[in-house]
């Protein structure tokens, strides 16, 4: 832009001192020129007589001034564009190439240095900068213990904590309310570390998980344990099946009746149909060793054989109700 308005500027000064020379001559205009000497005149071929010739007619004859005029600045804005095509990228121009050569060899002088490692040694860490590690807090407690901490440990502890627990006792709708109840408190107590390192009672929830493998185990091995407890049920006879199922639908039923009467119970409904479930495979194996033929001991057997989760035995309320003629609409 700025190379435009100087080329223009420098022309119509150019145009200004050849009219004023052109003026200083005595003379007559003449005939006005053809307009093929126009255009040679305007473009610079014709000949020096010719070009005083036009250029003192010019100076003279206003209707050529102005058609002079028109052209010159046609010629101008051919020229310009001339300019504009031929014009330098800005990353060609000497001056700018220079400095981008200049930037590129530093570039590359850094990396060099850099890669060459002209200093040739290591920085060890030391001890001291380096920080202990975090235990896990999801590990257990005698895993999070250091090392001397572990030494100080008697070795008795171990062998106590191997010794078998004795087996829990039987559970009942009652003592499995209470237990689920307490579950999530005595599992919370878990989760703390141990500071102590001491062999902790096992809670209830721990006692019954660890019983239920060993009892499956048990069963499949035909152990002596296994066998005694048999033997037991085998002595107990009907009586005791009949008295465990029957305590088991009166809870059921009375479960049911406030369900219908309040809509909420105060047992808590898992606890109530595992042990349903219990007391159907108690009665099952009983059935299976002593091959009696009898038929189930109520209709409620059935409806919980056909249940497979609690709410599902809960949904059915009311069929259970009319089994014991109980039935409120």
């Amino acid at each position: 832009m700025a190379e435009d308005q100087i080329a223009g500027k420098t022309a119509a000064d150019k145009r200004k001192a050849m009219l004023a020379l052109a003026a200083d001559r005595a003379g007559e205009a003449g005939a006005c020129p053809s307009p093929s000497e126009m255009a040679d005149f305007v473009s610079g071929t014709c000949s020096e007589e010719e070009k005083q010739q036009v250029l003192r007619h010019v100076s003279l004859c206003r209707r050529c001034y102005g058609e002079w005029l028109i052209l010159a600045d046609m010629q101008m804005g051919l020229k310009r564009g001339q300019r504009k095509a031929e014009r330098i990228p800005f990353y060609r121009k000497p001056a700018n190439l220079a400095a981008l050569v200049s930037a590129m060899a530093a570039v590359i002088c850094v990396g060099l240095f850099l890669d060459i490692n002209p200093f040739g040694y290591r920085i060890e860490p030391s001890e001291k900068s380096i920080a202990p590690t975090q235990l896990d807090s999801g590990l257990p407690a005698e895993r999070q213990q250091l090392p001397a901490v572990r030494e100080s440990v008697p070795a008795d502890t171990g062998r106590k904590q191997e010794q078998p627990q004795p087996p829990p006792p039987a559970a009942t709708p009652e003592t499995m309310n209470r237990q689920d109840q307490s579950g999530p408190a005595e599992e919370a107590k878990g989760l703390a570390p141990d500071t102590t390192m001491m062999p902790a009672a096992p809670s209830a929830q721990a006692m019954r998980q660890n019983a239920a493998p060993a009892s499956a185990a048990a069963d499949r091995a035909g152990s002596p344990a296994s066998g005694e407890a048999d033997a037991g049920r085998e002595m107990a006879g009907p009586a005791s099946d009949t008295a465990t199922w029957s305590s088991w639908e009166e809870q059921m039923l009375s479960t049911c009746r406030q369900e219908q009467e309040t809509g909420s119970t105060s047992v808590s409904r898992q606890a109530l149909f595992q042990a349903g479930k219990r007391s159907q495979r108690l009665w099952l194996r009983e059935r299976q060793a002593t091959a009696d033929p009898s038929p189930s001991p109520s209709p409620l057997l059935s409806i919980l054989r056909q249940a497979e989760t609690k709410e599902q035995l809960f949904a059915r309320c009311r069929e259970i109700l009319a089994t014991a003629g109980e039935d409120r609409r």
